[in-house]
């Protein structure tokens, strides 16, 4: 029995040793446990730091991206009225194309005007001229006609002058 009761205090000493390093072992792992959750912790909250930081980035390029299309917005607008500016300019130019291309037509009809009336004023000048001798002809024959007929009309009395007086 002393041999037996040695036995079972070799094998109490031998379980009482596993069981401490049993211990050690559940308070290392124990210990990791906590360590491995204080770093889940600290990667939560650098996650969510992380996210923030990435919702702030979101908002800023959201805003920044609304601005862009209100740019685009107003770009296009503009890009529509330099269009509608071209087009009118356009027009413009092809009326003025036109419009140069009948000045010469238009110069020639003023010269070939120019060149009527100048015709016509030296026509009329000759025919003024012309009247005018005629006019001044015209004159000393009836000066002539008066001068005779001044002259019979005193031969014949004075109630025939007060008849031709009448008549002129």
């Amino acid at each position: 029995m002393a041999q037996e009761v040695s036995k079972l205090a070799d094998r109490s000493s031998a379980s009482t040793k596993e069981i401490d390093s049993l211990i050690k072992e559940s308070i290392g792992n124990v210990t990791r446990g906590v360590d491995t959750a204080k770093g889940c912790d600290e990667a939560m909250e650098q996650i969510r730091e992380a996210s923030l930081q990435v919702d702030e980035m979101i908002t800023t390029v959201s805003g920044a991206m609304a601005v862009q299309i209100e740019a685009i917005k107003e770009l296009s607008k503009a890009l529509e009225n330099v269009a509608e500016m071209s087009q009118s300019i356009s027009a413009s130019t092809e009326e003025q194309t036109t419009n140069a291309k009948q000045v010469p037509t238009a110069v020639e009809s003023v010269n070939e005007i120019t060149q009527s009336a100048a015709a016509a004023a030296e026509q009329m000048s000759a025919s003024t001229e012309q009247l005018s001798g005629m006019a001044q002809e015209l004159e000393k024959a009836v000066s002539q006609f008066k001068i005779r007929k001044s002259n019979e009309l005193a031969a014949k009395g004075e109630g025939t002058v007060r008849k031709a007086q009448m008549l002129n």
